[in-house]
């Protein structure tokens, strides 16, 4: 590791490059996944799929109580004591899965046509993908969260290449073989999807298993208590942010056909795949910005990086800009060419939540998580009010300027909070400098 500031702090630059990079496959698989499921399902299977989707999510975030974050944080302050957070995460796990299927199969038996959950051909197929994926993401994410905190950013890494690469074979499999398949398409994808998260599993497993873990020590009630209390604030923050991200396609789905949900889920998914640089940043700069007070020193260097994520995501933006007319159509097919101008207004405000993403780490580095949790709640106001009165009038257009309204909103909150409590000038967050372009050139010499 070579350091940013003489002696006081040091980052690894190789980890930073490393997990920039491998995010590189994982946006190319999430692209060509996305293009053989829209092209097999067509708008309306997208639609019907995704509000799936959404459901899994959701079910997964009221359930897991924010333990991910948790996990995260006890496993980088006690490497050598990895047992009893697995063991809460365990315990968790078996209660939750107990729950969360009973919740899946009371949703399915009482919904009656009902647009968060639409009905498909052989329903029962559908109730059993909701509860494993359930069950699967909840334990992947947990697995994921430890691997991080230990700060074992490769093996992480790694594991998130070997799904992509799993992933991207099973669906171009699944498009070689669909005329042979009797089963509906939706049926198919669904399939796909499990198996896909079933190898995950097998894969988080062995990366887990390489970790030294002390099995012998004993979970007490305090070792649960910690956990759940450490987790409440951002348990209330993750669910005041899927209200910010997600509820615009719940109130889409009430007031438009399941085509134009589609249409605009596939706008959504694109635009989301930026987050993965940004959250790259976020998880290997959180853990080396915790471990010594938040100087003016080390927030000036922050914000570096800030610039360095936000410019690559406006480059990005204006490329996707650019291209999206023509080749989302020729791509994904004609019946999404609309999809092209819901990403262009999305990717307005995709910068401010890419931004916002790193941003974060200010408030959580310097114990001031009640900054994110404010801005969270402007946000919920603004996404509240923009999309329940943009969207019965103007549908999907409504979803994706009113998205972009509250993630404008959510940045400014963060940067103005911020500033005002740990008392820094407010610097240049989106564009790099001369001076940054030198310092990256510098950092990047040292690690020839």
């Amino acid at each position: 590791a070579s350091c940013l500031v003489g002696s006081e702090m040091c980052i690894r630059d190789r980890n930073i490059s490393f997990n920039l990079l491998s995010q590189i496959p994982l946006i190319l698989s999430g692209i060509i996944v996305s293009i053989i499921s829209s092209r097999m399902l067509g708008a309306g299977g997208k639609g019907i799929l995704g509000m799936y989707t959404q459901n899994i999510i959701l079910i997964n975030l009221l359930f897991g109580l924010g333990l991910n974050q948790a996990a995260t944080y006890f496993s980088s302050i006690n490497k050598e004591r990895l047992g009893p957070i697995l063991k809460v995460g365990l315990l968790h796990f078996i209660i939750s899965a107990l729950i969360t299927s009973l919740l899946a199969l009371i949703l399915f038996l009482v919904n009656n046509e009902s647009t968060a959950i639409p009905r498909i051909e052989n329903y029962y197929w559908a109730f059993i993908y909701m509860s494993i994926s359930i069950i699967l993401n909840q334990v992947n994410g947990y697995i994921n969260a430890i691997l991080f905190g230990t700060q074992e950013f490769k093996k992480a890494n790694k594991l998130s290449l070997l799904k992509a690469i799993i992933s991207t074979l099973l669906f171009l499999i699944l498009y070689a073989f669909e005329d042979k398949i009797n089963n509906s398409i939706i049926i198919q994808v669904m399939f796909v999807s499990l198996i896909g998260n079933a190898f995950q599993l097998l894969i988080s497993l062995k990366a887990l298993n390489s970790l030294k873990i002390e099995w012998k020590e004993a979970l007490t009630f305090e070792h649960i208590k910690s956990f759940y209390l450490f987790s409440k604030e951002g348990y209330l923050s993750s669910i005041l942010n899927y209200v910010n991200y997600r509820i615009d396609i719940f109130i889409l789905a009430n007031y438009a056909p399941i085509s134009e949900v589609g249409i605009y889920l596939l706008a959504v998914n694109l635009s989301q795949m930026f987050w993965l640089i940004s959250d790259s940043f976020s998880k290997i700069l959180t853990p080396k910005f915790t471990k010594k007070r938040l100087t003016q020193l080390r927030i000036s260097i922050l914000f570096r990086f800030f610039r360095l994520n936000s410019t690559a995501i406006i480059l990005l933006s204006l490329a996707v800009a650019i291209l999206s007319p023509w080749l989302i159509p020729a791509v994904f097919g004609n019946e999404f060419a609309e999809t092209a101008f819901l990403l262009n207004i999305l990717m307005i405000g995709n910068v401010f939540a890419c931004s916002s993403k790193v941003l974060s780490i200010i408030p959580f580095a310097s114990n001031n998580l009640q900054i994110n949790l404010i801005a969270t709640m402007v946000g919920v106001v603004f996404t509240l009010i923009f999309d329940l009165t943009l969207i019965p009038i103007f549908g999907s257009i409504g979803a994706a300027a009113a998205s972009s309204i509250s993630y404008l909103s959510i940045f400014i909150s963060i940067l103005l909070l911020s500033s005002k409590k740990l008392q820094f000038p407010i610097y240049n967050p989106l564009v790099l400098s001369n001076k940054d372009f030198n310092f990256f050139i510098n950092r990047s010499k040292n690690l020839m």
